[in-house]
Parts: structure tokens; sequence; C-alpha cells
């Protein structure tokens, strides 16, 4: 494919005695070209065939590229159009959609992927070492005050899983809570506190007592 491509591309310029550059700018577009006719399907093209109408199209994609990406070899020209495919480039602020829907793979596209392509090596080159775009940043913890109600729903929500209370607690503000305006509310163990929150939600039916078992009395053999 690469040697018909060069062999149609010298006829075309007329090149009799290619001079030092004139040799390179040719590799690098045979080079070029090769890789060009693998393209469509990163993207789902049709395929090059190789056809003078094929040809000639991707000697004029490969010139485009030259022309407007000198910059731009094969392995990147593969490297953006794997990119693209996979989502990492974007234009203005959008990702680009390179499916050309079973079409040719036109200039259009090309220049496209290989515009997005630049700004995005650009943007990598010129991050610190260690940089974390924003959209692979942890979002900011969102501060819960541990308020009293707070508390006492997330009691509420243990009872009414596991049917118990934990072993653990802030019990007296649950309490105060609980029980507004009564006396004597300060001064007590924490199992004061966890006693008569207990009863509150047995009362409340948010808490099932547990069933205790009474043992069988044993009984008394009396004398005959």
């Amino acid at each position: 494919m690469t040697r018909r491509i060069g062999q149609i591309l010298r006829i075309d310029n007329a090149v009799s005695e290619p001079s030092g550059t004139d040799i390179q700018k040719q590799e690098n577009i045979d080079s070029l070209c090769a890789t060009i006719f693998d393209l469509p399907s990163y993207v789902g093209a049709a395929k090059f065939v190789e056809v003078k109408a094929d040809v000639n199209l991707i000697i004029a994609l490969a010139n485009y590229i030259t022309r407007n990406f000198p910059s731009i070899n094969r392995l990147q020209l593969v490297e953006a159009f794997e990119f693209a495919s996979s989502g990492k480039l974007y234009s203005n602020g959008k990702r680009i959609n390179v499916t050309t829907y079973g079409k040719q793979l036109n200039i259009d596209t090309i220049g496209q992927v290989l515009a997005a392509y630049k700004d995005y090596r650009e943007t990598e080159i010129s991050r610190p070492k260690g940089y974390i775009p924003s959209s692979h940043q942890l979002p900011e913890p969102k501060f819960v005050p541990v308020t009293a109600e707070w508390q006492y729903n997330h009691l509420r929500n243990y009872v009414s899983e596991y049917n118990e209370m934990p072993e653990f607690h802030l019990w007296e503000q649950i309490y105060l809570l609980i029980y507004t305006g009564a006396k004597d509310l300060s001064g007590h163990k924490p199992e004061f506190y966890k006693a008569k929150i207990t009863e509150y939600f047995i009362k409340k039916k948010l808490l099932v007592p547990p069933v205790v078992e009474s043992k069988p009395k044993k009984s008394i053999k009396l004398p005959k």
C-alpha cells in the first residue's frame, strides 16, 4: 500500500530529481498514507481500497496533515484517533464525535481530531506532575452537624434494622430531646438514659422487646 501511494504521488508531482528535503518529505507522506489507510477502523468509516480515487483521497489527507499539523507523526496520528474514539478529546468544552456513520474519512474529521489532540497534548505538558483533573477529584466532603435530631434518627435507623440498642451512644442528648421539660435531667449515668430511651422506643413500638422464656419449675416429690 505504501509503495503504490508513493508511486502515484511521485507521478502526480512529476519529481524527476528529488532533493534530500523532498525525499524526507516524501517518506513522511508515504508513512502517513499507510497509517491513514487503517484509520477508518477507529471511527466506523468506510474502508479504503487500493483504487485511484481512494489513493488520491489518502494523499490529500496526508498533505493536509503535513501542512496544518507538521509536528504530527504517524504514531501520534494513531494515538489521536485512539483518544478520540475513547472519548478523551474535547472541542469547546464538548467531547468530539468522530463517528462517520459508514461514510469515508474526510478532512473535517482529520482536522477536528488533530486540533483537539494538539490541545490535549499542550494541556498535558503544561500541567505539573501529580496534577489530578477536576473530573477525577473527589468532591469536597459535606459537613453534617451532629445534632440531637441527627443522633435520634441515627439511633432509630439502627434499632429498626437490628431491633436492639447499640452498646454506645450519646444517650443523654437523645434523652433531653425526647423528654423535653423533664425535671432532674442531669447527673445520671449513661445506663439511666439508655434505659429510659429503651422504654420510650418500646412504647412507640420502635423496638420489640426480647421474649424471655420462663424456666419450667422443678416439681418437688413429696415423700409417700
